[in-house]
């Protein structure tokens, strides 16, 4: 119904009363986004036909109250739905269906064109989103082009957080030209890490190890920072292709190299643990080298970027947790045409690849173990 299913309401807002707006409207992105694709791949799962259910009145605890369907419903048309009474319908006992785990995903006409659709004008593909799609092709298909909602994670909230205060810090450094107190910095983490979506323990959890290892960082760098060229540069809005493929990325940190002021080095920082450098390189057996090729996407971004007048020679990423023995760590890495070359041919091929429709499940069941959309897919 209304209100469980898209407008949902906050308690502290005021009420209108159902049905009194136009709920039919789909232009732009609006709060019922994520709720709508995650009812369209329910409905599209089934084959032949879907039945949705609904009551004209709810019992609870204050009693019965009356409600009217979900827009959802409304939205999918009148030539795409049948209404009957349930009494009409033959109920099968479903302790006697055998459940079989699904592996392929199936496209109607009107599915494969929505999708088509999609990737030619609602997607622009960045570092993270290759990385996702050579990883598992079905994982991409949920994240990114239906962008079903997940559950807040912690590691993802301190990252975030971190992020937002090492932004507001050199934004700081940079208009006054002096490193602000770690108080100040402390308090832009604490104001990041309460707009993130986390439980109450998980929530005190980040907050101490991110105010730890921000501090530590903090202090052992602070004499040696640099005024940074950009913060935080995104290339969303920029128009940038490399052939017929959209780009988009944000680099944490842009920064003159030292003694040269028309070259440049991209910075990342990561929240993780310290990584080997032959493991930033995929070079180990557990790697799978999506650390490298992060840093030379952002390359390529920078070199189509008309704006940018500084050559982007090198990359680094900065760790901002200590490794084991306590010690910070960053890995510079100068970049190699040959490399290059490398990413944007696989870049080309990767998104003839996505326009095919080709969202097959990896076999790797240590990423399935830890995927947000295992239960969704099957796995």
């Amino acid at each position: 119904f209304d209100g469980r299913w898209g407008n949902r309401r906050a308690p502290s807002g005021v009420k209108i009363p159902d049905g009194l707006l136009d709920i039919s409207d789909l232009s732009g992105k609006e709060a019922n986004e994520d709720e709508r694709r995650l009812f369209y791949t329910a409905v599209t799962r089934a084959k032949k036909q879907v039945f949705i259910s609904s009551a004209g009145v709810y019992h609870g605890d204050a009693g019965g109250k009356e409600k009217i369907e979900a827009q959802f419903i409304d939205e999918l048309g009148e030539k795409h739905v049948q209404e009957v009474d349930s009494d009409e319908i033959d109920m099968v006992d479903v302790s006697e269906l055998q459940y079989s785990e699904p592996t392929d995903l199936f496209f109607g006409e009107n599915e494969q064109e929505y999708l088509q659709q999609v990737l030619r004008n609602n997607f622009k593909m960045s570092p993270t989103s290759l990385n996702t799609y050579l990883t598992c092709k079905r994982k991409f298909f949920y994240e990114n082009l239906l962008r079903l909602p997940r559950e807040a994670s912690p590691a993802l909230s301190l990252g975030s957080a971190v992020h937002k205060a090492l932004e507001k810090l050199f934004i700081e450094y940079g208009k006054t030209g002096d490193v602000p107190a770690f108080a100040w910095v402390h308090g832009e983490f604490e104001r990041a890490l309460e707009r993130e979506a986390l439980s109450e323990n998980d929530m005190e959890a980040v907050r101490e190890k991110g105010s730890r290892i921000l501090k530590d960082w903090f202090e052992f760098y602070k004499e040696s920072f640099k005024e940074a060229l950009y913060i935080e540069l995104f290339f969303g809005t920029k128009n940038i292709h490399l052939e017929d493929v959209p780009l988009t990325g944000k680099v944490d940190k842009l920064e003159s190299l030292v003694g040269v002021s028309n070259e440049a080095k991209v910075v990342d920082y990561k929240t993780g643990k310290p990584r080997s450098r032959n493991d930033i390189l995929g070079e180990t057996q557990s790697s799978d080298g999506s650390l490298i090729r992060q840093l030379y996407f952002y390359k390529i971004l920078c070199d189509l970027d008309p704006v940018i007048r500084q050559k982007v020679v090198a990359g680094e990423i900065d760790f901002i947790q200590p490794n084991e023995r306590g010690k910070f760590k960053k890995e510079e890495f100068e970049y190699e045409e040959e490399k290059l070359a490398e990413l944007k041919e696989l870049i080309i091929s990767t998104y003839e690849q996505m326009q095919t429709l080709d969202f097959t499940q990896t076999d790797d069941q240590y990423e399935c173990s830890r995927c947000p959309f295992a239960g969704v897919c099957g796995r």
